[in-house]
């Protein structure tokens, strides 16, 4: 998707709030569950989009992962070296964002007038499990799974695993 560049005409504005409001219909209209939006925004703090660029990471439920991290960098310049800003963005689902490690901007290549935004993950999926004791508990003799002590990290990996248990199951055509 492109991000309208900021001309200082109504126009401008307009386009941008309807291209946020197509990115926010595509993560509707899909099934994924935690989402990473990353790129071009055109769009700094203080900047006539930035409200925008706000309400659609509230409306969105996503963390300003790149902002919240990172503080006095620039991730555009122009040709001549005359003017910086910091418009290129990453936003992610809360639970991906507490997986975040590290961010940063990579000044050293120059292919581009836009320096790359890193994002190191932690892990998607936790290698470890958990011992029985720690996500059930015992009733009536039998162990059943204590959702109380499940994060959001733990339910995805639950919903992972039923997932790929699920897709196994050869469901007989004569049922459908």
């Amino acid at each position: 998707v492109y991000m309208p560049t900021d001309y200082g005409d109504y126009e401008c504005f307009e386009n941008y709030v309807a291209t946020c409001a197509a990115v926010s219909a595509l993560y509707e209209d899909c099934d994924a569950v935690q989402l990473i939006v990353a790129g071009d925004f055109n769009c700094q703090t203080g900047s006539r989009f930035y409200e925008v660029f706000l309400n659609f990471a509230v409306e969105n439920n996503l963390q300003l992962s790149d902002l919240n991290r990172m503080d006095g960098v620039f991730t555009y310049c122009n040709d001549a070296g005359t003017a910086c800003s910091w418009i290129d963005h990453v936003l992610s689902s809360s639970v991906l964002d507490t997986l975040v490690i590290s961010c940063t901007v990579h000044y050293e290549y120059v292919s581009s007038d836009h320096k790359p935004v890193f994002v190191c993950f932690d892990s998607f999926l936790d290698d470890t499990k958990p011992s029985v004791k720690d996500t059930t508990v015992e009733i009536g003799g039998k162990f059943v799974p204590d959702w109380s002590k499940c994060n959001d990290h733990c339910l995805i990996n639950y919903q992972h695993e039923l997932d790929l248990k699920l897709s196994k199951i050869v469901v007989p055509s004569l049922l459908y």
